[in-house]
């Protein structure tokens, strides 16, 4: 799995590689869904998931979501945390 990040686009590209005996694309719909956010942090860890973290966009976010493409289950926290606090 591959990630590339385009800031100019504010956007991220995640190849997941490919398997040519199962081809298809599906698309999920997860029950929870981390909300829309900028100034976030992602990286891969592991052959297939991917860990986000924080960011914000009316107020800073402290939240952490792992996805795991293994099993195209997408949208479960972590460990949500309060959020960060400035002095």
């Amino acid at each position: 799995m591959k990630m590339a990040i385009f800031s100019l686009f504010m956007a991220c590209l995640l190849f997941a590689g490919a398997a040519y005996a199962l081809d298809d694309w599906t698309q999920v719909f997860p029950s929870s869904y981390p909300s829309r956010r900028a100034q976030h942090d992602m990286a891969c860890i592991g052959e297939d998931q991917v860990l986000l973290f924080g960011g914000g966009f009316t107020s800073f976010l402290g939240d952490t979501w792992f996805f795991d493409l293994g099993d195209i289950q997408p949208g479960f926290s972590l460990a949500p945390h309060p959020n960060p606090q400035r002095d």
